[in-house]
């Protein structure tokens, strides 16, 4: 297991701010940075559990690999899942296999599941909330549970109301006429009650509405809830196109592509005849719509559609065959033509995905922080990626090993956006950054972003290259280089707080640091949004 984790696929920046955010909350925060509403907080709650019944943050290696030993969990979850929904209600074993099959061995299943991503744990979630409701009778105790689990799905990534339409008719097929009324007031409540959760908190802490409106009880900037749902609308493709993303699933896995496509609008169309096609197919429909609308869409935006797409696959594959199995006067022959099509699609899969298995893409990036830990004065102040933050920051992590631990290394995004490190720690002046630890995706952020990632960037400009790192990721090449800055004028250690404990009692106590000039842009900028 550990193996498989730290080996592939590279890490990211959003698994590295989730982790860090998981930390926070062993600590008594939300965010070792002010937390910006970017999602609701109970996704990284449910990661800090695991770290604290697992002993820590490194009982699996580094950091990041013990948040991998997590999402394993969630995989093997939502693969029992998806073969439960599916033998219950095709009435086959054989078609939960097959749906199991797909959603366990898809190339876009082995790379994103096992990355610490809220989508993992939403979609377990998801998936969890549908098995209830199909299994439910129409047992008014298994619909509230179905709706309580929405609601922790909510409260994990909130995009995943999208679902939320379907869902209902779900809940609505799998109750009788009778219990219909109370069956789908209590499914609502129970989510809307969870759901509000994530409001009460902005409200609680004065965060609700825009300082722009300059209500009589707001004294000083703050960043709001509502400013950041604007913001999440607003973003354009800079940050990733769907064009681009499509590509990268393609290109990964075709014929899951073609089955996602294809399999739901069959369902859609017999879905006059079988409402619950319908109900799977529009499953799959909010998904996608939710990833054609424009804006910005990173790949592992399709997680919650590897599961639908399997369910929607194995169910159609179920009832066409059946049909053939009519014509036959042998219904058997529906089993056989399933187990076919299982023996066809797995060893697909494992093709598309064997290279996953013997590279090393994190190896480049686990021997920066090494050089780190064994090269830099550990009063530096160190600009770096989000996967390298708690490995940094916690004792005994995989940067600091036996020594002390780097209380200003920062992540890029918020030396450039928090007016905290970006105005106060380095005074708006380049020249008190020592070290920057750059993988190509933050190199090129830092050169074509503008605006406050200039300071960073004119810093960029006056460093040499340290060190350089390089493993390959399928076709790719990932590479992580440390630079040296080269000061102008000798300049004393940054004495401000580190930002990490700092923040974090600031959080804690409601308070979200010193007034922004752009509160808004700061959270947007922040990347943990997606």
């Amino acid at each position: 297991m550990l193996s498989i984790c730290s080996i592939s696929p590279r890490y990211e920046l959003d698994e590295g701010t989730y982790i860090s955010n998981a930390w926070a909350i062993t600590q008594g925060a939300l965010s070792p940075y002010p937390y910006g509403y970017g999602h609701p907080p109970f996704g990284w709650i449910q990661i800090a559990g695991w770290i604290q019944l697992t002993g820590g943050f490194f009982t699996f290696g580094n950091a990041l690999n013990s948040g991998r030993v997590f999402m394993l969990f969630y995989a093997v979850g939502s693969a029992l899942l998806v073969y439960l929904i599916v033998s219950r209600m095709s009435g086959s074993r054989v078609a939960g296999l097959l749906a199991l099959a797909i959603f366990s061995f898809s190339p876009l299943s082995i790379t994103y599941q096992r990355q610490i991503y809220l989508d993992n744990i939403a979609t377990f979630w998801l998936l969890l909330s549908l098995y209830l409701i199909v299994i439910s009778r129409s047992r008014l105790l298994y619909i509230v549970l179905a709706g309580v689990s929405f609601g922790i799905c909510f409260l994990s990534k909130e995009v995943f109301l999208i679902a939320l339409p379907a869902m209902v008719y779900a809940a609505w097929l799998y109750t009788t006429k009778f219990q219909r009324k109370f069956g789908l007031v209590a499914f609502t409540y129970a989510i809307l009650a969870l759901c509000s959760i994530f409001v009460l908190l902005a409200v609680l802490k004065g965060e609700l509405f825009p300082y722009s409106w300059h209500l009589p009880w707001d004294t000083h900037p703050h960043l709001s809830i509502l400013d950041t749902f604007v913001g999440q609308a607003e973003r354009g493709q800079t940050g990733g196109s769907f064009i681009e993303s499509w590509v990268a699933w393609v290109q990964n896995d075709p014929l899951f592509i073609v089955l996602s496509v294809v399999i739901p609008a069959f369902n859609l169309a017999y879905g006059w005849w079988g409402r619950k096609h319908l109900m799977l197919a529009l499953l799959s429909i909010f998904f996608w719509l939710l990833l054609v609308r424009g804006g910005q869409v990173l790949s592992f935006y399709i997680i919650p559609l590897i599961p639908i797409t399997a369910i929607n696959t194995a169910v159609a594959f179920n009832t066409i065959l059946g049909w053939l199995g009519k014509v036959v006067r042998f219904d058997i022959v529906r089993a056989i033509l399933l187990l076919i099509v299982l023996a066809v699609i797995v060893p697909f899969d494992i093709q598309q995905a064997g290279f996953r298995f013997f590279q090393h893409p994190t190896s480049a990036q686990d021997e920066a922080m090494v050089w780190v830990r064994d090269h830099v004065p550990h009063n530096s102040f160190i600009v770096i990626n989000s996967y390298l933050y708690t490995d940094l920051h916690v004792p005994a992590g995989a940067g600091v090993g036996d020594g002390a631990t780097f209380p200003h290394a920062e992540v890029y995004w918020n030396v450039a956006y928090d007016p905290e490190l970006h105005d106060q720690a380095l005074e708006d002046n380049w020249d008190r950054i020592d070290y920057i630890v750059a993988d190509s995706e933050m190199l090129n952020d830092i050169k074509t972003y503008g605006g406050p990632m200039d300071l960073i960037k004119t810093a960029l400009d006056n460093s040499v290259l340290r060190a350089d790192f390089r493993a390959d990721d399928h076709n790719l090449q990932i590479v992580v280089q440390v630079y040296q800055v080269i000061h102008k004028n000798a300049q004393p250690v940054v004495d401000a707080a580190p930002a990490s404990e700092g923040n974090l009692a600031a959080s804690a106590s409601g308070i979200t640091g010193p007034p922004a000039s752009s509160p808004l842009a700061w959270a947007e900028q922040r990347k943990i949004i997606s």
